[in-house]
């Protein structure tokens, strides 16, 4: 596969199915996608294992800057005798090591918070008929079948739509719902907000 097909906003929707190897009336067989899943895994976020609080909370003090700020307190106290600046200095770096692990520790709940907005079911073709199968189980190539109100379950190619926009905001920030078009033409470089063509997990879709 090209690199140019990896972007797959950026192809037509029949070149997309081409390149996937699927049919938009039958779907994948169920021997394709026992397959496809053996050799890429389940559509599902890593759960890697962080570092604990402590180990966050310390590792902001890990900075040159820090250490040299902390020089200059330690020089400015004993040594110099300016006790109000050094206090000063050490305060300041206290504070930026709290505002630092407290803005670290929100961004690692805020993807915990993504994993749980995953939808847990998904309706795809297969065989020629649907299927309600868990969203972890999806796989390249999946015909995925969506709702006005459903969790797009993975991250996809819109082969056909009808009045369709998605909420996004978990990505991008817009405030509004985006409308998607199937056969919109979409640059290779485009940004996730201009990709028109695109449905994006854990986005929610609406008429």
């Amino acid at each position: 596969m090209q690199q140019q097909e990896d972007r797959w906003h950026a192809l037509a929707a029949d070149r997309a199915l081409q390149v996937a190897g699927v049919g938009p009336e039958q779907g994948l067989s169920l021997h394709q996608a026992r397959r496809r899943l053996d050799e890429v895994g389940y559509n599902e976020l890593a759960a890697a294992r962080g570092p604990s609080a402590l180990q966050q909370f310390v590792s902001q003090f890990n900075d040159l800057i820090v250490w040299i700020l902390l020089g200059a307190a330690l020089v400015s106290g004993p040594f110099l005798g300016e006790w109000t600046d050094a206090i000063a200095i050490v305060i300041i770096v206290l504070l930026n090591g709290i505002l630092g692990f407290v803005q670290e520790y929100r961004a690692g709940k805020a993807l915990e918070a993504l994993r749980e907005l995953t939808a847990p079911t998904a309706e795809v073709l297969r065989d020629g008929r649907l299927h309600e199968i868990p969203a972890r189980e999806i796989v390249p190539g999946d015909i995925i079948v969506i709702e006005p109100g459903d969790l797009i379950p993975a991250d996809g190619r819109l082969i056909s739509a009808h009045n369709l926009s998605v909420d996004q905001a978990v990505f991008t920030g817009e405030a509004a719902p985006v409308r998607k078009e199937a056969e919109a033409a979409v640059a290779a470089d485009a940004s996730l907000e201009h990709r028109s063509s695109n449905q994006a997990a854990l986005a929610k879709a609406g008429k």
